[in-house]
């Protein structure tokens, strides 16, 4: 018999509901659901059940990751610094030279993401376990005061006035 794991997916929720639990529009809610990538999912159950849940999805070949509200089942081989690493390589072979690179997060799962650039802004968000990065040095890292995009407006204006 499987075993059975308490948690909400997006896809099974409406418009008004994820609104709630984001802060965004109804409009805004629609295209959470556009996720080609991932599952987001809400998690329902235990610490413990949890880690039983990660078990199965890895021998599966797929990661649980913690966003800046929600969880997100994706392949383990895919991820945004995965991504990053890939434009990164695709434009030193355009431009012959690695470009500076500058990004935003404000989850645990974006880590490894900023990890990967020269400059990096944390954007204060709503998980409970933050942003925790290997290199948190503030010369290269910026942690805003204000949340969402305004978070990140905040962080880019920090780094662009720099120059």
């Amino acid at each position: 018999e499987p075993e059975l794991f308490t948690f909400t997916r997006f896809a099974d929720v409406d418009e008004p509901v994820i609104s709630v639990g984001t802060g965004l529009t109804r409009a805004q809610s629609s295209l959470t659901r556009l996720h080609e990538a991932s599952v987001s999912l809400i998690w329902r159950d235990s610490d413990e059940r949890m880690a039983q849940f990660v078990a199965h999805l890895n021998d599966l070949g797929l990661q649980f990751v913690h966003g800046a509200r929600f969880w997100h089942v994706l392949d383990a081989s895919a991820g945004k610094a995965q991504a990053a690493n890939r434009q990164i390589a695709a434009d030193r072979r355009q431009w012959r030279a690695r470009p500076l690179t500058l990004g935003l997060g404000d989850g645990p799962n974006d880590a490894p993401l900023l990890d990967l650039m020269d400059y990096a802004v944390v954007v204060k968000g709503l998980n409970r376990e933050g942003v925790h990065l290997r290199n948190d040095d503030p010369q290269r890292v910026y942690r805003s005061q204000n949340e969402g995009p305004e978070g990140g407006r905040e962080g880019m204006d920090y780094f662009f006035s720099r120059s």
